[in-house]
């Protein structure tokens, strides 16, 4: 993977908490901080952002990411980079009261792979106004089982702002799948991928995303495609191209 995934993290993560209320964005010796006053975990984020192989400048890392989510007043987690940690790192956490919420990885692509199967049948809108955003908003929420109020702060034209475009997908006028693209450190950043529950394993989001690509790639140019992927969408991204780098999995505090 060219692009470093940590610098990707913590720029598309400052792009979004920008959007939101009271920002509270920081970069210092070991930890970024990207929180924002939004009711959602994943907008209120520490990072590792240097190697830490000894384990207690590891130690020092992850207890300076517990002091400043606890100086927070919404829930918060971080993220880590497994490579630029010990080799034990994951009895560190544990040790450190924190464990492995979301296992993920940063994953790069140069080129579009073509699609195995024909696209899915579906009209894909870009979100242009309010309502459109909304239903990406409340397609995340569900697909990630969390209650729509905390995706609410995402529902509005304010989360994209100019540069950045997202997309959805509707099957007789229900939302069924969204993804979006923005230009983060030299790349077109690829988030905000989910699919509505019930509508899964009928290639809605792998087609939404394959045109968020193509439409970004028109407006941005042919730059290196990134994400970071959860496990259940790593093999779906294998197919389009993209290839694994390192993990980086958010981490909770534990109980």
């Amino acid at each position: 993977m060219q692009a470093e995934p940590i610098a990707l993290f913590t720029e598309a993560w400052k792009q979004m908490t920008d959007t939101l209320p009271s920002p509270r964005n920081a970069d210092g010796d070991g930890i970024s901080t990207r929180f924002a006053d939004a009711p959602n975990l994943f907008f209120n984020l520490w990072f590792q952002n240097r190697p830490a192989a000894a384990e207690a400048d590891f130690r020092s890392i992850l207890r300076a990411g517990k002091a400043a989510a606890a100086s927070w007043h919404q829930p918060s987690g971080g993220i880590v980079r497994a490579d630029w940690a010990p080799a034990n790192w994951e009895a560190i956490l544990g040790e450190e009261g924190l464990a492995v919420a979301i296992p993920m990885l940063g994953m790069e692509a140069a080129a579009i792979a073509p699609p195995p199967r024909a696209p899915a049948e579906l009209e894909i809108r870009l979100v242009a106004d309010d309502p459109a955003a909304m239903d990406a908003a409340m397609l995340n929420a569900h697909a990630y089982a969390m209650p729509e109020e905390q995706f609410a702060c995402c529902g509005g034209m304010h989360f994209w702002p100019a540069g950045s475009m997202a997309f959805v997908g509707y099957v007789g006028g229900k939302p069924v799948a969204t993804a979006a693209a923005r230009p983060v450190g030299g790349t077109i950043y690829i988030a905000m991928v989910a699919t509505e529950p019930a509508e899964q394993g009928q290639g809605y989001a792998a087609t939404v995303m394959r045109h968020a690509m193509a439409e970004a790639r028109k407006a941005m140019g042919e730059l290196p495609l990134t994400l970071h992927a959860t496990e259940g969408g790593q093999a779906t991204y294998a197919k389009m191209g993209f290839a694994p780098g390192p993990a980086t999995p958010l981490v909770v505090p534990v109980g």
